[in-house]
């Protein structure tokens, strides 16, 4: 049973990976006819700032979440709320440093793009739970044919927007499709039925943070690296 369910999550995992190139490979050859090269370059600082900060969310107890075994039925309760405590955080962190941001890039156009596309981190927050609980079951196929799902959708919305001539608003449209549709299906399909108590309580949280805490820890290094170009032509 256990080789059969570790054999299918391999499958569906790299079905995911294909099909998200796939549909990137296609969101490319559609937009690059319908938008500027500036809006991908704008876009590309958006991508940095907000890589930078998904690398907190969650403090990295998603992935001790799915990793452990012996989960209390109270800890999936407070990992939703941890979730989407620091989703909302970080939302309020780059609407407010987002003037900052576009000046240290140089591009007064960034402030308003930030602002919107922020609002993806407390949406995906929401749905963050449910997915990682389908996942820690190795129930891959919801999760795989969830994601892709609204990823499609988010590149119908981007490509309808960009036909219409929102140049870079497309893009952050598509974003924030993507990141309600994955919510809400998560929701629908992956939930299960299960709903979040209203708790969260620090005992609940604190044996995933040291685990947590060295993955936000590497991850911020591997995001400083890809990265680096970027930083470096905004600080000159």
């Amino acid at each position: 049973m256990l080789k059969h369910r570790t054999f299918s999550a391999v499958r569906w995992t790299t079905t995911a990976a294909v099909g998200r190139a796939l549909l990137q490979l296609a969101q490319v050859a559609v937009l690059a006819r319908l938008l500027a090269p500036e809006d991908y370059g704008l876009m590309a600082m958006v991508a940095v700032v907000l890589g930078f900060a998904t690398v907190f969310t969650g403090l990295g107890v998603n992935s001790a979440y799915v990793q452990r075994q012996d989960v209390t039925p109270e800890q999936p309760s407070s990992l939703f709320w941890l979730n989407v405590a620091m989703g909302g955080g970080l939302t309020l962190l780059v609407l407010l440093c987002s003037p900052l941001i576009a000046r240290f890039f140089g591009h007064e156009r960034l402030t308003p793009l930030l602002m919107l596309a922020a609002s993806t981190f407390v949406i995906t927050a929401l749905g963050q739970q449910a997915r990682m609980t389908a996942e820690k079951a190795m129930d891959f196929r919801p999760v795989v044919l969830t994601e892709i799902t609204a990823v499609v959708l988010g590149f119908a919305a981007a490509a309808t927007a960009a036909y219409a001539s929102w140049g870079v608003y497309s893009l952050i449209l598509g974003a924030i499709v993507t990141a309600g549709c994955g919510t809400g299906l998560a929701w629908l399909f992956l939930a299960r039925g299960w709903r979040p108590m209203w708790r969260l309580q620090w005992a609940d949280v604190r044996s995933f943070l040291g685990f947590g805490g060295a993955l936000v820890a590497n991850n911020t290094v591997n995001q400083f690296d890809r990265s680096s170009d970027l930083l470096l032509r905004g600080a000159c």
